[in-house]
Formats: structure tokens, sequence, C-alpha cells
């Protein structure tokens, strides 16, 4: 292998490793918030976005931070850094999807924001009282910011917190550099949890039930 090539295969094994840390994390935190607080349908929770207009995005009076999951998930977690609704925790310059695409702004009024003790970011959005997601950035404000590379994501239900690629945002249809779509590198999160690799940036034809790595 090249230099270059061996330098991204030594990051990617970097992002797994941070990432599986995270999940962990994550999962004992959801675990001891319930064991303290009850089930999470009790918490409060309301949706993040609530049907509002879309000039009143950005105005986080509309909102209370105690109803965002990651409120509630904060003190059981190593933060440097809890920004709730206020901007300033991650980057104010757009999150890119697989294929390049921009796909969002991440420094937005209705997301819960907060900085990790390693320097990985995570926001939270919550969808009713029993559920919602929460997205790690793995490096923090450094490139490239796009899903599938070191963004993913996971969905919170009412017991564990499991990772995108699997039921929500399949694997086969989201996570392709070469697709388009804004929504490619949403399914990623599972297969590089589960597989231990980020192959699908380098081959095609990767499947969970035969190629779970390039040849």
């Amino acid at each position: 292998m090249t230099m270059p090539a061996l330098i991204q295969k030594h990051q990617e094994k970097v992002t797994v490793a941070k990432l599986k840390k995270n999940y962990s994390i994550m999962q004992q935190a959801f675990l001891m918030a319930i064991n303290e607080k009850g089930p999470i349908e009790t918490w409060g929770l309301a949706f993040s976005h609530d049907n509002r207009d879309s000039e009143d995005e950005q105005d986080i009076s509309l909102y209370d931070d105690k109803e965002n999951i990651l409120y509630h998930l904060k003190d059981y977690l190593k933060i440097t850094k809890y920004c709730g609704l206020e901007k300033g925790c991650w980057y104010s310059t757009p999150m890119y999807a697989l294929n390049g695409e921009i796909f969002g702004y991440p420094d937005r009024g209705f997301f819960s924001k907060a900085i990790l003790a390693d320097g990985s970011m995570i926001l939270g959005y919550t969808e009713g009282d029993s559920s919602g997601f929460f997205r790690i950035d793995v490096n923090g404000k450094n490139p490239p910011n796009t899903l599938g590379k070191d963004i993913f994501t996971f969905h919170i239900e009412k017991n564990k917190i499991v990772p995108w690629g699997v039921r929500r945002y399949p694997f086969d249809n989201f996570c392709n550099p070469k697709r388009g779509g804004k929504d490619q590198g949403r399914g990623c999160t599972a297969w590089v949890i589960y597989n231990e690799n980020m192959d699908y940036l380098h081959c095609d034809g990767l499947s969970w039930n035969s190629n779970t790595k390039c040849k």
C-alpha cells in the first residue's frame, strides 16, 4: 500500500475505535439515566422541532432544553462543555453527505449540543416523549464533517440506543458515496460498529450477508 493509503487506513481504524467507544459511553449513560429517572417517557420530552414556522427555527426562546434528550443524559457523560440550545459547540459550516452534497447545518437552535471529554461533539434531537436521536462527530470540528466519515447517528428507543443503518436508513440504500441524495451516509453507523471497517469508501458490492469487507 502507498503511504497515503496507509495513513487513510490508520485514520479509519482510529474512527472505528472512537465510534465504538462513544457508542458504549452513550449506551451506559442512557441506562444509568433510566435507572435513576425512570422510563424515558416520564422525562418530559417533546419534539425538538414541533411544526414551528421555518423562520423561527433559530429562535431558541421557542424551545425548552429540558425537553431534549441530551439534557437528560449530560449528567452521566464526561462533558467539557454543554451548550444546550445555544450556538457555539458545533461548527457553523455545513455537514456533508457521503457523496459530497450539503446535508445541513448542525449549529441550530432546536438541537441540544455538547462537547465530550475526548473532543467528540454530540447533538441531540427528540422525537416525542419516548424517542429521538443523537449525532456524534468523532473528531470534533476537524474535517471532513461528513456523514459516514466522521459523523455518525444513533436512534434512541425506550430502553436502548440503536445505530442507524439497520432498521432506520438501511446500509444498502444510505451508505454509498456514489449515489445521489443528501441522505447518503446516514446508514453507515451500524456497519462501522459491527463490521469494524469503513470499506464502503473503497469498494462496491458490500453486504451484511456476504461481503463485509473489500477483497
